[in-house]
C-alpha cells in the first residue's frame, strides 16, 4: 500500500511541471531543419530563392521533412544528407522534452558522435555567420513553443501563429531577442530550471507528511485483524484437504489427473482441426446447369481477415514512388496529410487520397509532386477541379525504411 502512495505522490510531483507535446516538437525539429538548409544555401543566391519560394519555414502549419526535402536542389547531395540527419531528432523526444529549445539550438550541434555533419555546419561556420543562424533558429523555436524571452516561461503557443495563410502574421521581432537570454535568466540557463527544483522540492515534502500521516494511522489499526482474514483461515482450518492425516485425493494428485485430462482434450482438438482442414480443400456444393457440372469451392480466408487494419497517415511521395516510413502518423494532421495507407498485413498495404476537403485541397496545390508519383489519372489534369475521386486504391511495399509503390491508385479530376 504504502508503494502505491508512493508512486502515486512521484508521479505528482512530475506532473508539476509540463513538458511540450510530441507534435509540437516535432514542428521544432522541421523548422530548425528548414533553418539549417537555408544557412547552408546562402551563398547560392538562386538556388536559396527557389528553396524559400518552394518551402517557407515561417508557415509551421504546412512545414513537413517531405517538403523540405524535395525543395533541395538534387546536385546537394551533402545537404540532402544533412537534412535527413536532422530529421532524426524526432526520435529524441524523450530527451529533449524537458528543454527543447536549448537542445535545438545548441546541443544538437555539439553533438559531433551521433550528429557529425550538423556538428560540421557548425564547425564550417564559426564566429558572427553561426551566431546569426543560432539565433534566428532560436526566436524561431521561442515562437512555436510559447516561451516568453522576458522569463523564460512556456505557455500554450499561439495556435492561430501556427496555422496563419498570412505570411506577415509570422514574422518575428528579431531586434528584441539574444540567443543568450535564458542563460541570463536564472541559475544553469533559465527560470524553466528553478521551477523544476521548487516542483521536486514540494512534491518531496507532500511525500513526507502523507507517508508520515499513513504510517501513523497504520500503527494504530496494526493490532486488528480484518474479519476477511479470520474468514478465510477459518475456512481453511476446516478444510479436509488441510487436515493432517485426510484420506481426501492430494491437490497434487489432482493436478496430475486435470493434466491427462487437458492432454485428451487437446489431442481430440487437434483431430478435429485436420477433418476441418480436409473439408475446406474438397467440394462442399455441386449442381448441374444446361449439362454442365459447376463446382463450389469454399474461399479460403485470410488469417487477418477479422483482424482490425491498421490506418495510417502520409504526405507527399518522392519522386522515386515511394512514401517515407518515418513520417507515418496514425491520426490526421491538418496541412500535413494527403495519402490514407490501410495496412493489408506487416508489409503490405492500400492507399489513396483521404477524402477530405483539406487533403484534397494540399494535393492540388502540386500534382505533378503530390499526386504523380503515386496515382494513375483517368483524366487530363484540370487546374479548376475542385476534387479528386479515387476509383481504386494503389497498393505499397514496405521495403526498409519506404513504402515502395507497386501498383498506382486509379484517380479522376472532378
Amino acid at each position: 500500500m504504502r508503494i502505491y502512495i508512493l508512486g502515486l505522490l512521484l508521479f505528482m510531483g512530475q506532473s508539476l511541471y509540463a513538458q511540450v507535446s510530441k507534435d509540437t516538437y516535432e514542428t521544432a525539429v522541421n523548422y530548425l531543419n528548414c533553418k539549417t538548409i537555408e544557412a547552408s544555401l546562402t551563398s547560392e543566391k538562386e538556388d536559396l530563392n527557389k528553396f524559400k519560394k518552394e518551402c517557407n519555414c515561417d508557415e509551421f502549419s504546412t512545414l513537413t521533412f517531405e517538403k523540405i526535402l524535395v525543395s533541395i536542389p538534387k546536385k546537394y547531395g551533402g545537404t540532402l544528407e544533412l537534412s535527413k540527419e536532422i530529421n532524426s531528432l524526432i526520435n529524441n523526444y524523450s530527451n529533449a522534452a524537458n528543454d527543447p529549445i536549448r537542445y535545438l539550438s545548441q546541443n544538437a550541434f555539439n553533438d559531433k558522435k551521433k550528429l557529425g555533419k550538423l556538428y560540421a555546419f557548425k564547425d564550417k561556420r564559426k564566429g558572427e555567420e553561426f551566431e546569426n543562424v543560432q539565433k534566428s533558429i532560436t526566436e524561431g523555436l521561442n515562437h512555436i513553443f510559447g516561451v516568453h524571452e522576458d522569463t523564460g516561461w512556456y505557455s500554450s503557443p499561439d495556435q492561430t501563429a501556427l496555422g496563419v495563410e498570412d505570411e506577415s502574421e509570422v514574422i518575428f521581432d528579431r531586434s528584441q531577442t539574444s540567443i543568450t537570454n535564458q542563460e541570463k535568466a536564472g541559475w544553469f540557463g533559465g527560470l524553466t530550471f528553478e521551477f523544476d527544483i521548487i516542483a521536486i522540492l514540494i512534491s518531496i515534502i507532500t511525500a513526507l507528511i502523507l507517508y508520515a500521516y499513513l504510517d501513523f494511522n497504520f500503527l494504530k489499526k496494526s493490532d486488528e485483524v480484518p474479519s476477511a482474514v479470520k474468514s478465510y483461515v477459518s475456512s481453511k482450518l476446516n478444510d479436509p484437504l488441510f487436515k493432517v492425516g485426510s484420506k481426501q485425493t492430494t491437490p497434487n494428485s489432482e493436478i496430475r489427473s486435470l493434466r491427462d485430462d487437458l492432454d485428451k482434450l487437446k489431442g481430440v482438438i487437434r483431430d478435429l482441426e485436420k477433418q476441418i482442414n480436409g473439408l475446406a480443400t474438397k467440394s462442399i456444393n455441386t449442381h448441374v446447369t444446361g449439362g454442365e457440372k459447376h463446382i463450389i469451392t469454399p474461399p479460403i480466408l485470410d488469417k487477418n481477415t477479422y483482424k482490425e487494419r491498421e490506418v495510417f497517415y502520409l504526405s507527399n511521395p518522392n519522386a522515386d514512388e515511394s512514401f517515407n516510413s518515418l513520417s507515418i502518423s496514425h491520426a490526421f494532421r491538418t496541412g500535413a496529410s494527403i495519402y490514407r495507407f490501410t495496412k493489408i498485413d506487416d508489409f503490405r498495404a492500400e492507399f489513396q487520397i483521404d477524402n477530405r476537403e483539406d487533403a484534397i485541397k494540399l494535393a492540388l496545390q502540386f500534382p505533378d509532386k503530390n499526386i504523380d508519383p503515386a496515382c494513375e489519372p483517368k483524366n487530363a489534369f484540370n487546374p479548376k477541379a475542385k476534387s479528386v475521386y479515387t476509383s481504386a486504391p494503389g497498393k505499397a511495399e514496405l521495403r526498409a525504411d519506404k513504402w515502395k509503390v507497386t501498383s498506382k491508385a486509379i484517380i479522376e479530376y472532378i
